[in-house]
């Protein structure tokens, strides 16, 4: 008896210490299978908390559903091959079935892959096997099939396999064609093809002009071989409640174009954004299969939010009426929250639904605290509430400090309040320049309007402090800044002033490089100190080598080449004049740049166009001035000096493109020693 019971108390003190070691599977935030983050303006990866929380599951009795929808608070299953619709709630409790028959009562035979939309004018279906999209009442009695149109605009060697499908207001119909790169196939009410909506353009790139360039030296054959650039299509669509439409591409070129908002004209509104949507390209390859983002489903919330499903991880990402990313949920997997293959994604009031197709599941997601005032904070800021968002907003960035939406929500907030100080510091870390330059423009005017009387006495007292400088001759001070002014000199009359400089010896190689140490300076002042609504760079990202390498490197290639060119052209300049004088030539690119960036500091973006003239008036004169100290030094006339330069940026390419084959050389060289050093070192062992 006493052996029993200590085996009963060991088998207790065993159970006991499994359950605290390996407790159970449970949906609390921190024991879910994936990590939540986002990427800021600059494409970098943030760590965000979880907007969702897995809540619910549901497995079985669905069938084998294809695609899903939420019509009317509830949610429409799909069941093609069961020719059915199994209706949820919004717990997932089972409400009814609507089953999918024709007019006289017969059940569909349907293949069991199509797309779903329920609209108040029925409930849409797509069935590719039979290259139809299907009308049902409510009740599901079929009432129309749209097939493929009977039109010279279709693309007849295409076949009708609808994908998706949705409604208009109108109750135009939209289907998503397998292959069709037009756009969505259009038809009306009645079932009248009316042509294609929001077809994707194709923006020709360089490589694309090179590729065109080589299809015209090559022979059909040859030509025909050669990549297409063709528009992408699309994989899924929605549609808001001001007939917005929003579509998803799975193989788009740029992570921009993976998600489109059309107009109703079919126009796309953020062509010009750069926006990300998924995760960026150049992912990992795994088993022989690409890593990448594939957006193959996209749903419009009540609030204009954004969810779109990436099929290749399993993932769900969320973003805001602008197209900012909110967060991201799932993953790939058979754990709570995760997914083997997801076909579709739905948004029900403060829910997200996920629909598995591999398993025939439904997975439920609630908001976190931080999710609820995530949401609560953007519907409130698009509705201009600016400041009854700011509790909310301050409760997004306690729980995540680099969220940019909420610093812009609250920059917009506090500017609304009048703290232009606290709404430029807020908006600077948003990174959101448009809005930064209507806030600093506003405080700018206001600046200029309380402090005008000081900035007017400043200017009448820098005018007169002129005034007598020039009626005293400078007090003495022209004689003592002749010699640096014989330089400058340089900048407007480089003939007479160079010759002048080389004739009573004034150059020297150490003048020079002084010049060049003040362009390199100004280069990384530039980099750093620019203005924040014109300056993109990122402080981590600063290369000093690459810094100097298009500076002084590049002077000093450009001395080289132009010394190795004349002397077989008959140049008269030596390596030392050249070094000496063609340095004289960056002052004005020098000056302007110094301009650009104070201005930098006091222009909007409107005012913008103006640093990009000044920027451009002081490459062009010193391009001009270079040339004119080429032909000064060596005595060139036009056309040999033209012949000169263009000869001397050849020789600097050569020179560049030897330099990589010698690195590239001496990485192979060290690559093989490193594999001889390591094969000697394990045959030891």
């Amino acid at each position: 008896m006493k052996m029993t019971m200590r085996k009963i108390c060991t088998v207790l003190l065993f159970a006991v210490t499994l359950f605290f070691l390996f407790p159970t599977a449970g949906f609390a935030a921190d024991d879910m299978p994936y990590e939540s983050y986002v990427y800021d303006t600059d494409g970098q990866e943030q760590p965000a908390p979880p907007l969702y929380d897995p809540e619910r599951f549901l497995r079985g009795n669905l069938g084998s559903p294809s695609d899903f929808c939420v019509y009317e608070d509830m949610l429409y299953c799909l069941d093609g091959a069961s020719s059915r619709i199994v209706v949820l709630d919004a717990e997932l409790n089972r409400v009814g079935e609507i089953a999918l028959t024709d007019e006289s009562g017969k059940a569909l035979s349907l293949s069991g892959e199509g797309g779903l939309f329920v609209a108040e004018s029925g409930i849409y279906m797509t069935d590719p096997a039979a290259e139809a999209v299907y009308r049902f009442d409510l009740e599901g009695v079929l009432s129309r099939t749209f097939s493929r149109p009977d039109s010279p605009q279709y693309n007849a060697s295409i076949p009708f396999r609808a994908l998706r499908v949705l409604v208009d207001g109108a109750g135009n119909v939209y289907a998503v064609v397998d292959g069709m790169y037009e756009g969505a196939v259009l038809f009306s009410p009645d079932g009248e093809f009316l042509g294609y909506y929001g077809a994707i353009n194709v923006e020709m790139t360089s490589d694309m002009r090179i590729d065109q360039l080589w299809k015209r030296l090559l022979s059909d054959e040859q030509r025909s071989a050669m990549q297409r650039f063709i528009p992408v299509a699309y994989s899924s669509f929605d549609i808001d409640h001001e007939n917005f439409i929003y579509t998803c591409s799975q193989f788009a070129e740029v992570e921009s174009a993976r998600v489109r908002k059309l107009n109703p004209t079919g126009k796309s509104l953020w062509s010009n954004r750069n926006l990300l949507f998924g995760d960026p390209s150049g992912g990992l390859w795994v088993e022989g299969l690409s890593n990448e983002s594939l957006l193959i489903d996209i749903d419009v919330a009540r609030d204009g939010s954004l969810a779109v499903l990436d099929s290749a991880k399993g993932r769900v990402f969320f973003y805001d009426s602008e197209g900012r990313m909110m967060g991201v949920i799932g993953g790939k997997g058979r754990l709570k929250g995760t997914f083997e293959e997801p076909v579709a994604v739905e948004t029900l009031g403060d829910r997200v639904f996920v629909l598995d197709k591999k398993d025939g599941s439904v997975t439920s997601f609630a908001h976190t605290g931080y999710g609820a005032a995530y949401y609560r904070a953007v519907a409130l800021y698009n509705n201009g509430e600016y400041q009854a968002a700011m509790p909310y907003w301050r409760e997004v960035l306690r729980m995540n400090a680099y969220s940019e939406a909420a610093a812009l929500g609250m920059g917009k907030a506090l500017f609304a309040e009048g703290d232009m100080e606290g709404a430029l510091k807020l908006l600077r870390e948003s990174h959101d320049r448009e809005q930064y330059s209507l806030v600093f423009s506003r405080g700018r005017l206001d600046y200029m309007r309380d402090h005008f009387v000081l900035i007017a006495v400043m200017i009448l007292f820098i005018c007169a402090a002129l005034f007598i400088l020039h009626r005293f001759r400078w007090f003495g001070l022209s004689r003592k800044l002749k010699p640096i002014s014989a330089h400058l000199a340089v900048m407007i009359r480089p003939v007479g002033a160079t010759e002048s400089l080389i004739e009573h010896g004034r150059t020297h190689p150490l003048i020079a490089c002084g010049i060049v140490v003040v362009w390199l300076l100004v280069e990384v002042v530039k980099y750093f100190g620019g203005g924040f609504i014109f300056n993109e760079n990122r402080p981590e990202d600063f290369n000093l080598l690459f810094v100097v390498t298009r500076t002084a490197v590049v002077y000093a290639l450009f001395i080289l080449c132009n010394w190795s060119i004349s002397t077989l052209n008959m140049g008269k300049g030596t390596a030392r004049m050249l070094g000496s004088v063609c340095a004289y030539a960056l002052l004005p690119y020098i000056f302007c740049q110094i301009v650009w960036i104070l201005l930098s500091r006091i222009f909007t973006l409107e005012e913008g166009m103006f640093l990009a003239w000044i920027a451009g008036i002081g490459f062009f004169w010193s391009a001009v001035l270079l040339f004119a100290l080429i032909m000064t030094v060596h005595h060139y006339s036009f056309g040999q000096a033209v012949a000169n330069i263009l000869l001397t940026l050849l020789g600097i390419c050569v020179v560049l493109f030897l330099i990589c084959i010698l690195l590239a050389l001496i990485g192979n060289v060290t690559n093989i020693f490193e594999i001889i050093y390591k094969e000697l070192l394990f045959r030891r062992y």
